[in-house]
């Protein structure tokens, strides 16, 4: 049974358990609501699921002919400029449909719609555009869109696989225009290596030797070992592959010096590259003209690129003529020789496989250890009708008094989990510590290369100067905040699930003490791990890390202490222009001073050349002292963050160790109560709890089918 069927069956299992729990009385009394509530949500969790595959580049690897490939039609624009602003989630759909959801931080959203005379994407471009000259374009949240995910458009997929998302990001290197955020940008590349299940890297093939992709590879995981365990979920793709030509290296030979730019430039960070080759226009071009979406345009296009690899030698009356065929008669080719089927099992079926599997995982040993709990529960009830009132009340006492005593024990389970806390925090301390060195240093580097004074001719250069040095410093100590933001933020991912791991083992081992400690006294056999927290989750750690980055803006405006001041020097006009532009400019140099000149005490004629000078001393110092602040206040805020999640682990364990205990003696009064209300009948409520037994043994027997396990 496939992980795709598992689902659907624990769907429909899970769905049938619930309503079997909710809908009789037994349970009711009998089993928290909590737990009865647990299994709808891990129902819920299989039927919402979101599987998502994230796409990063650099600007015109040829991102969005990527997806229009993997769509098998053009929905994403595409054209010379940068054309992502913010996120575009694309959710597969059985159907296409002809709407782009535009949503706004502030929760509105807009629709973009295909009209008679304009393609989707033409409208979505037209769109784009619009909002890149605009403050819209700050105000963006993402844009969302359901369209076929060719790759999952498949019968055993359909109905599970709505919530799988292709997630077009913003290139770390798009931010060309003065509205778009270069830092929010990294930002969303960090965010999805956390979260996506995997991640498409795209390298041009023209290009991909170009400084831009080993600045981006080396921007990303370059010293970054938290980023190691990542390696498999990310698939890196050289696309434009079919420009080869006959002058270049192999398919073979070219994937393999990708391969040795990424482990070179991520410092090994990334050690056995998974590299792809792909030729996205000749798949986008194959599958339009098989689904008959393809302009007239696109086929002459794909003709003239593509339809010499299938021109044949015919010979007709003794002469040889080329011929070459209509593009209908080699779409499916092209689709085949484009790679794409490679890059949609690696990175879409695989990776869509690998998560289910997880969620199936979890789904099973959850709705085993429930059902297995409920069976106990149930003869535990049928026990207690083979005893005595005074008995059960003597036991009863017995029991609450030593599980009471656990508690006290617990103390181990928070020495240990303290310990292990410690541990992590002395990373995350020193992750703190360094943001604040590393900035001072990337500071400091910066103004020590910048001149005090500097002197020149045009005021609009050392204009300049001064705004190149605020960019220069806001993006360094941005970058910075960024990167050490997202490596504490796995930190604490990292701890939570050390934390986690830990707890369900600590209290796996109490279950067993609790349920030895009753039985030994009791003889009834109680199942307490039913009680065991299933999430552990203590914060949600994206948002209390999302700590601002922007350090401000900082005028470029001159003020005292930075003022240009100019002087007035004589300087002859023909020599000047002749030392910057040559005999003809000597010449040009020689009128102008006839023009604009005036004699100097030798009677030679000179023009006035205004020399402007800027003193950047209280400026550098002003600089330095603002970021140092700045910096001390978000490593203040990131301390507080840091002592809200210890004392949240601290108040969780607390509490799940109260309501662990709790639950146990819960349960024991409510066998008492339910012995007592049914010992009058005790026959017919025999019957009823023998029932109940068959049709649990029925669930858990339909459970143990995933695996081949059942007992029948």
């Amino acid at each position: 049974m496939e992980a795709t069927e598992k689902i659907r069956f624990l769907m429909e299992l899970g769905k049938n358990y619930f309503n079997f729990l909710s809908n009789h009385k037994y349970f009711n009394e009998n089993i928290s609501k909590d737990i009865i509530d647990s299994i709808k949500n891990i129902t819920e969790k299989l039927q919402n699921k979101k599987y998502t595959v994230a796409v990063i580049a650099a600007m015109k690897a040829g991102k969005s002919t990527t997806f229009n490939a993997l769509l098998g039609k053009d929905i994403l624009p595409n054209e010379s400029a940068a054309c992502t602003i913010g996120v575009t989630e694309i959710y597969h759909n059985n159907e296409s449909t002809n709407i782009v959801e535009k949503h706004f931080k502030n929760g509105k959203k807009t629709v973009i719609q295909s009209t008679d005379n304009q393609l989707l994407s033409e409208v979505f471009l037209n769109d784009i555009r619009e909002t890149r000259k605009s403050k819209d374009a700050e105000e963006i949240n993402k844009y969302v869109t359901k369209q076929p995910i060719i790759s999952l458009n498949n019968e055993k997929y359909s109905n599970l696989v709505e919530n799988f998302v292709l997630i077009d990001t913003p290139g770390p290197n798009e931010a060309t225009d003065g509205a778009f955020d270069t830092q929010k940008l990294k930002e969303i590349t960090y965010y999805q290596l956390r979260n996506a299940d995997a991640i498409i890297f795209i390298f041009d093939y023209s290009r991909y030797k170009e400084e831009t992709n080993a600045e981006l590879l080396k921007a990303i995981f370059a010293g970054r070992e938290d980023i190691k365990k990542d390696n498999e979920k990310i698939f890196f793709v050289v696309n434009k592959i079919d420009m080869r030509t006959s002058k270049d290296k192999t398919k073979e030979g070219i994937l393999n010096d990708v391969k040795e730019l990424i482990i070179k430039q991520t410092e090994n960070i990334i050690t056995n590259p998974q590299v792809l080759p792909l030729s996205a226009l000749m798949a986008v071009y194959g599958r339009e003209i098989i689904f008959n979406t393809i302009s007239n345009s696109a086929k002459e296009d794909c003709k003239k690129r593509y339809g010499s690899l299938f021109t044949t030698k015919k010979i007709i009356d003794g002469e040889e003529y080329d011929i070459t065929p209509k593009p209908e008669s080699y779409a499916e080719k092209l689709i085949e020789m484009s790679d794409i089927f490679e890059l949609e099992n690696k990175a879409i079926l695989q990776t869509f496989k690998k998560s289910s599997q997880k969620i199936v995982s979890n789904a099973y040993e959850y709705f085993l250890n429930s059902l297995n709990g409920v069976i106990k529960n149930i003869n535990a009830s049928k026990e207690m009708q083979n005893k005595s009132i005074d008995e059960i009340d003597k036991n009863i006492s017995i029991s609450k008094e030593k599980v009471k005593k656990l508690k006290e024990t617990t103390e181990n389970i928070t020495v240990k989990i303290n310990s292990k806390i410690d541990d992590y925090n002395k990373k995350i301390k020193n992750l703190i510590d360094t943001l604040e060195n590393n900035v001072v240093q990337k500071v400091d580097l910066i103004l020590n290369n910048q001149k005090n004074i500097e002197n020149s001719t045009s005021q609009e250069y050392l204009e300049n100067i001064q705004k190149n040095l605020f960019t220069q410093l806001k993006s360094s100590v941005e970058n910075e905040i960024i990167r050490k933001q997202d490596e504490l933020i796995r930190v604490i991912m990292m701890m939570q699930f050390s934390v986690n791991q830990m707890l369900s083992l600590e209290f796996k081992l109490l279950s067993k003490k609790a349920n030895d400690l009753i039985k030994d006294n009791f003889d009834i056999p109680i199942e307490t791990e039913q009680f065991i927290p299933i999430e552990l989750n203590f914060l949600n750690v994206e948002e209390s890390i999302n700590i601002e980055s922007k350090v401000g803006e900082f005028s470029s405006n001159v003020s005292d202490s930075d003022k240009i001041n100019s002087t007035i020097k004589g300087v002859a006009a023909g020599a000047v222009a002749g030392s910057v532009f040559g005999p003809i400019g000597t010449l040009i140099g020689g009128i102008l001073g006839g023009l604009m000149g005036y004699n100097s005490s030798d009677g030679e004629k000179v023009s006035k050349v205004i020399t402007y000078s800027i003193d950047l001393t209280e400026k550098k110092k002003e600089l330095k002292e603002s970021y140092k602040k700045h910096t001390e206040t978000v490593k203040t805020k990131l301390e507080e963050e840091i002592l809200k999640i210890n004392k949240n682990i601290e108040e969780k364990i607390s509490k799940d160790v109260e309501n662990f205990i709790s639950s146990i003696n819960n349960q024991l009064d409510n066998l008492k109560r339910d012995y007592e209300q049914n010992r009058n009948q005790k026959e017919f409520y025999l019957n009823e709890l023998n029932s109940l037994i068959k049709q649990s043994e029925f669930f858990k027997n339909e459970l143990l089918k995933i695996n081949g396990e059942n007992n029948e």
